[in-house]
């Protein structure tokens, strides 16, 4: 018995027609992962831009409250300057501190203006602290924090109420300040002319 072959039937290849849609749809895949990596880069570009912005605006937010600030400071200390009742106070270096000098110019109604030159250099923890001495108390005027030079320039509020100054001393005391005076005096004056 002779096998009968089995028909085939001719290949025939895919009319051109079918590959089209094939065709176009990989294309546009290919269009569509194209565009959305650099959508992707834009988008990452963008964030970096606008990162960079915003540390901007906080610089310059920054810049623009240190400005007012300062712009206070010297607004007061003019006002010292200018007032009437003005009271001048030269502070010397004592034993810890002999090459350090400083002025306090002190109104009752407008404050203090107290520049210091020449102190020590502040050790960790600590901070210098400003005292108006009078004759029923010892006064915190503020803080001094002064420039790696020693030296330094600030504006305190004073109490209008506070009694005229016998003396005016700086101390070194733990940072934050404290109520009373627990360290040497660093400097010390009584009032003078003016």
């Amino acid at each position: 018995a002779q096998a009968v072959p089995t028909p085939v039937a001719p290949r025939t290849a895919w009319p051109v027609r079918n590959w089209l849609p094939l065709t176009a749809t990989l294309a546009l895949a290919l269009g569509t992962v194209v565009y959305a990596t650099r959508l992707q880069t834009r988008v990452a570009d963008l964030e970096t831009r606008l990162e960079q912005a915003i540390a901007q605006a906080s610089e310059a937010d920054q810049a623009v409250a240190d400005a007012r600030r300062v712009s206070g400071e010297l607004q007061s200390a003019m006002g010292v300057l200018a007032a009437p009742d003005l009271v001048r106070i030269d502070l010397a270096g004592q034993a810890t501190a002999p090459a350090a000098t400083a002025r306090a110019l002190w109104s009752r109604a407008q404050g203090m203006v107290f520049t210091a030159s020449s102190l020590p250099p502040l050790p960790a923890g600590r901070v210098y602290q400003v005292w108006v001495v009078t004759e029923e108390a010892v006064v915190s005027a503020g803080l001094l924090m002064p420039d790696p030079t020693g030296g330094g320039s600030t504006f305190f509020s004073t109490a209008p109420d506070i009694p005229p100054p016998t003396a005016v001393a700086v101390t070194l005391e733990p940072a934050g300040g404290l109520p009373e005076p627990t360290g040497q005096f660093y400097l010390f004056g009584t009032p003078g002319a003016v």
